[in-house]
């Protein structure tokens, strides 16, 4: 019989009033590791790099004021990316930062990441405010299946629990 915490448990919030989107996920790991798999670029790289493009570099400045950015390739050669600032960094608990698509300031939008400890497993508590819910609905449709990030987060967290038990 399958263990139900095991199985995908992907909620998403959406308000209809507000351009808030909450989504909540649990998985099986320390919230210090879930924390570095969300901060290190060695292991963002490897579950938030969408199929079909590659990883082309990253820089996490992890500290309030400090600046992120990542950049991918498509298969024709063409790069764009991702990047913002960090508005709040309290490790291994949460983080804010701002995270805009493309050059416009309405292409951006505020991101709190929150893990909470949950025994032998971390929640991930992710709250996006879009600055209106036109932008909300347009960004929405562009971005990748969430549930196909967090299964790859889960891939990459049993890899590595798995690599620390037997060290």
């Amino acid at each position: 019989m399958n263990d139900p915490k095991s199985e995908p448990n992907l909620e998403i919030i959406t308000d209809p009033d507000t351009p808030i989107v909450v989504t909540r996920r649990s998985v099986k790991a320390p919230r210090s590791l879930v924390y570095d798999a969300f901060t290190k670029p060695e292991l963002v790289r490897r579950w938030k790099t969408p199929a079909g493009l590659e990883w082309v570099d990253a820089e996490l400045d992890l500290r309030a004021g400090g600046a992120w950015r990542v950049l991918y390739r498509t298969a024709d050669g063409q790069e764009f990316g991702f990047h913002g600032l960090y508005l709040e960094v309290d490790p291994p608990a949460r983080f804010v930062r701002t995270f805009v698509f493309g050059d416009g300031p309405e292409q951006e939008l505020e991101e709190t990441v929150e893990l909470q400890e949950e025994g032998a497993r971390t929640r991930i508590v992710t709250t996006t405010r879009y600055k209106s819910m036109a932008v909300r609905e347009t960004l929405s449709r562009g971005r990748m299946d969430p549930e196909l990030h967090y299964v790859r987060l889960d891939e990459l967290l049993a890899e590595l629990l798995g690599a620390a038990a037997s060290a």
